[in-house]
């Protein structure tokens, strides 16, 4: 893919990306934007309330589908509200609305998402960012265009968790809170994410207020877990863990936890719940009642449609029976035409008769007699024509009188065994009442509950959510924070990066690995994969600089404490080279396996020829 340089003016940049993104959705709207996927062998994993749950799925043909989007799924022939909670390889969670019903397993279901709101809001918000109508940061652009750093370090608050820092730690994080804008990069098993864990609570401890992003809601449960998580054997707690912060709620998880290690004090529902006094108990409570209610009057609005159905059948009926005397008056008055026709060709020819038996003018009178009588016989087969169709006439409304009798009777019987449209009314009446101040109650509540939820994530030192709410939802409207810390941004859309940093006030640290998964982009459009399809790493020229000469910007985690050597060292031999993945002490000095996995090879690579196998791949 051919170099690009993104423009240097937030203004300028924002169009840029619009423009490419407005590329993609030209091209994904030509399939539609309603998206239909199968889904398979759903589980219920949670349970929220009485008229929450999430399932697990099986995606039949493994497509990404986008997680935080909306829609609805069908079950059985019904429909519920949906929305993607998060997808694993070739499995996806999703929340079901109103799903009490459906219990623990669903053998198939079809889910449909309009998955090209997202991009559509992005492409909207990243317009007006140019048009000046929302508000731009520098660090939009500058998240781009780094400076150096190298030069900028600061020393660490003296906190027992950040005393246990090495030093390749120790200097990203220096490095981190000195500077506008840092890239960290490091391979897998380096500590990326322990690292996010410990600056969140370096910038914490030197008041700074800090965002945690990422394109997934398991990358932000990764980060958050590790900064909160309890002591444990031989690990040490997060370096957040049972602080203040925690204690009072000022550490928030928004939206869908994926990871059930994530305490429920961090939770932004369970936060405001104990802030509540009990309002979301109470909202459940009062939608379960409407439920109630509304199922009530759903069978009633039923049995009035039925008192409807016979009203109108008994028009119908009426109808018909009206046509049917109007046929046969006009059947009767047809017959009476006919035969005074008839009388008249009668009287005609014995006028023929007696004009043939006339002494003068007998040719006369006889060719005067058969004029009549031709003009009468053509009256009376007209007469007898008309008489014809009155008749039909007639049968057909004799035939619609009795199917309208046919589809009345069983009306009637029905409506018979129903309590009187009156009585039905009556009692709907007290319903409908109940429903108004149900609802009215609960927007009430809501209204206060949303109140809340905004100034728990305004007084939060620490918010953590997915890119995605950034600029789709009301949860941190225009929320600004001191630092921005986005993880895994090698695959995260580059606007997605842009949108994130108007919210730093002071500073942003993008980490990850450029030589994972880039983002990903659907269409076949050069535009957008050509700003679009490159990371950020890359775009601000990082990955470009890395080889030859370092860029000043970019702070770096070499040292591996996850992967046995032999793994490590085919990551080494495929991407990362000797200097780039270095193993820790510890992994060097790992005992052999234990006695009980004797049954597993002695080395821990083992490579596998699958090229025979012909196994199926697709996009």
């Amino acid at each position: 893919m051919p170099c690009v340089v993104p423009p240097k003016k937030t203004d300028e940049l924002a169009a840029w990306f619009a423009e490419a993104v407005r590329a993609e959705l030209a091209e994904l709207e030509k399939t539609g934007s309603d998206q239909r996927y199968e889904l398979l062998s759903g589980q219920r994993v949670e349970s929220l309330h009485a008229i929450y749950a999430i399932y697990r799925f099986v995606l039949a043909d493994r497509t990404r589908v986008p997680e935080d989007a909306n829609g609805t799924i069908e079950v059985e022939g019904r429909q519920f509200k949906a929305s993607i909670v998060a997808q694993e390889g070739d499995r996806v969670k999703v929340q079901i609305d109103g799903a009490a019903g459906l219990g623990d397993r669903i053998g198939r279901a079809i889910l449909h998402v309009d998955d090209l709101s997202l991009l559509r809001r992005l492409a909207e918000l990243l317009e007006a960012v140019s048009a000046g109508t929302e508000p731009a940061s520098h660090f939009s652009a500058d998240i781009f265009h780094p400076k150096s750093n190298r030069a900028l370090k600061v020393s660490l608050p003296d906190i027992p968790a950040l005393n246990r820092l090495n030093g390749e730690q120790r200097a990203v994080l220096e490095q981190a809170c000195a500077s506008e804008v840092t890239f960290v990069w490091g391979p897998p098993g380096t500590g990326k994410t322990y690292v996010i864990a410990h600056l969140t609570a370096a910038l914490v401890e030197r008041g700074e207020r800090v965002l945690v992003t990422s394109h997934t809601n398991a990358a932000i449960d990764q980060s958050l877990f590790e900064a909160v998580r309890p002591a444990a054997d031989l690990n040490a707690a997060g370096p957040l863990a049972d602080t203040e912060l925690v204690r009072t709620g000022k550490i928030v998880r928004i939206g869908r936890v994926m990871d059930e290690k994530v305490p429920s004090t961090v939770r932004l529902d369970n936060i405001v719940e104990s802030k509540a006094h009990g309002i979301q108990s109470e909202i459940i409570e009062l939608e379960s009642k409407t439920g109630q209610f509304s199922a009530r009057r759903d069978q009633m609005n039923a049995q009035l449609a039925e008192w409807r159905r016979l009203s109108d059948l008994r028009q119908s009926l009426a109808e018909a029976e009206k046509q049917m005397r109007e046929a046969a008056a006009l059947a009767e008055h047809a017959g009476v035409g006919h035969a005074q026709a008839r009388g008249r060709v009668g009287e005609r020819t014995a006028q023929i008769e007696n004009a043939g038996r006339a002494w003068f003018f007998r040719a006369y009178r006889v060719e005067r007699a058969r004029q009549a009588l031709a003009a009468d016989e053509h009256a009376c087969a007209m007469a007898s024509k008309v008489l014809d169709e009155a008749a039909v006439s007639y049968r057909c409304a004799e035939g619609a009188v009795a199917a309208a009798r046919m589809q009345t009777k069983p009306q009637v019987e029905l409506c018979s065994r129903l309590p009187t449209s009156e009585a039905v009314e009556k009692e709907i009446a007290p319903i409908d009442a109940e429903l108004t101040q149900l609802d009215h109650r609960v927007t009430e509540l809501k209204t206060h509950l949303d109140a809340l939820k905004k100034e728990v994530i305004a007084n939060a030192s620490v918010v953590a959510a997915t890119l995605t709410k950034c600029y789709f939802g009301n949860e941190l409207g225009a929320q600004s924070f001191d630092a921005v810390i986005v993880d895994e941004i090698s695959m995260a859309l580059p606007p997605l990066l842009f949108i994130a940093a108007r919210r730093a006030l002071k500073r942003v640290i993008l980490v990850g690995d450029f030589k994972q998964l880039p983002p990903i982009v659907r269409s076949d459009s050069e535009l957008s994969n050509e700003r679009l399809g490159q990371d950020a790493f890359h775009l601000a020229g990082i990955a470009r600089d890395f080889e030859d000469a370092h860029h000043p910007a970019l702070a770096y985690l070499r040292t591996q404490r996850r992967m046995p050597p032999a793994i490590a060292d085919a990551a080494r031999y495929i991407s990362y080279g000797s200097d780039g993945l270095k193993d820790d002490l510890d992994v060097l000095q790992k005992r052999e396996q234990p006695n009980w996995l004797a049954f597993l090879p002695a080395n821990a690579l083992v490579t596998v020829d699958t090229a025979d196998l012909h196994c199926w791949s697709g996009r």
